[in-house]
């Protein structure tokens, strides 16, 4: 859990604005994934967090990103294999890495670069995403780069595609390996 609120409370989000929204502030849901029963309960930890990743929030994308990637994490109703999984983190990374979440422009340059899972998808964006992690003026550039290739789908096609498979339940579950747990794998 301590990995999932650094992500959430590190310098993006104490630097960012808390507007309120339908289901309350920001910080008020930090502290509820604070909270003890949250951590292994990947359906809460869903709930909580989507629907500010819907409204660009960075961390909540961040973090997202990092529990479908170590936990699995899986929305009802979407594909349970490692492809879907793959697609929905990238998805996620993408969306943080657009509003210029240092974090995230790595991770997005990684798989890229072939760093993920051994292929390089597009070498020209690995470079131009790593480059805007050093140098935010070159955001702007990497966004109009990664929207002509479109690899990787936009946070849109991300929701509609979720409103659409997972419909009212906005559920999910984890499904890391066997004898491991969500717990295990936000603090490792």
């Amino acid at each position: 859990m301590l990995f999932l609120v650094l992500l959430l409370t590190g310098p993006v989000a104490q630097a960012s604005e808390d507007k309120p929204k339908p289901q309350g502030s920001w910080q008020q849901t930090v502290k509820a994934l604070e909270s003890a029963e949250v951590p292994n309960d990947c359906g809460r930890l869903w709930q909580l967090l989507w629907p500010w990743a819907k409204e660009g929030r960075a961390e909540a994308n961040l973090a997202l990103a990092e529990l479908v990637r170590w936990n699995h994490l899986t929305p009802d109703g979407t594909g349970k294999d490692a492809l879907a999984r793959l697609r929905l983190s990238a998805g996620l990374f993408k969306a943080a890495a657009q509003t210029g979440n240092h974090q995230a422009m790595l991770a997005l340059s990684d798989f890229y670069g072939g760093e993920l899972f051994g292929q390089p998808a597009n070498q020209e964006l690995a470079m131009c995403w790593r480059m805007a992690a050093r140098d935010k003026k070159q955001l702007h550039e990497c966004q109009l780069l990664d929207s002509e290739y479109a690899v990787i789908p936009t946070m849109s096609i991300l929701s509609a595609e979720i409103t659409l498979l997972n419909g009212s339940s906005n559920s999910a579950q984890c499904l890391v390996p066997n004898n491991d747990t969500p717990q295990a794998a936000i603090t490792n």
